[in-house]
This record gives structure tokens, sequence and C-alpha cells, in this order.
């Protein structure tokens, strides 16, 4: 029921680190439950398990809540609810990359209708 971390100031993949020499460090007592609950873009809604997102989504999670329920030292429970997520947007790199190439070249793409992956495009070949 205690949170504890260590903090290890080397590089962690020294081989000849040893784990169990480092010092915990106490940052919470009377911890009751520490969960962790992702976001499901498909299912709008939280689930508790990574598994239960959709393949596509596991890659790039948008949201991860952590609640954390605890006793304090006057015997009341408390929980704290945080949610991360990240500032960048979703975005599609294939379809970004598509309408770039049509906003530099828009008489080629509308007049060719040739395939970009062919490297003919707007050749006359």
């Amino acid at each position: 029921s205690v949170l504890v971390r260590k903090q290890i100031s080397e590089s962690v993949f020294d081989p000849n680190l040893d784990f169990s020499k480092v010092k915990p460090q106490i940052l919470l007592r009377g911890v009751k439950e520490l969960a962790f609950e992702f976001w499901s873009r498909r299912d709008l809604k939280w689930v508790d398990n990574i598994r239960l997102l959709p393949p596509e989504e596991r890659d790039t999670i948008r949201a991860v809540r952590v609640i954390l329920t605890w006793i304090d030292q006057n015997q009341n429970e408390r929980t704290m609810l945080r949610v991360f997520r990240p500032l960048w947007p979703y975005f599609d790199a294939v379809k970004d990359q598509t309408e770039r190439e049509a906003a530099r070249n828009p008489t080629r793409n509308n007049s060719q209708g040739s395939n970009p992956q062919d490297g003919n495009q707007g050749r006359g070949n």
C-alpha cells in the first residue's frame, strides 16, 4: 500500500547496473488503488486494458487516465483523477503528402490523373 520510486542517474542499459541496490523513495502511503485507463476513439469510452483498444489505436494512444485512491493521515479516502493526452494532432502521413503534392502541382494532378507512385506523373510518358 505504498507508492515508491527508484531513480537512476546512470544508464539503465548498463549491464553492470544492480537495480536492487537503488534505494526506493516513498511517494505516498496508504494507497488502495492505482488504475490506468485508455481512451478508445472507436468506442468513445475509457478501457482499462490497452489490449481492449482496436489494433490501429494501440500505437497512437490519444489519452491515458490515471486514478489514484489512497487513505490520508486523517483516515479519509481520497481519489485523484488525471488525464494525460498528447498535444499534437492525429495525422495521416500519406494523406498529408498527397495534399501537399496536389497543392504544389494543381495542373499536373488534374490533367494526367496518373498514379504518383509510377514516377511518370506530368512527364507525358
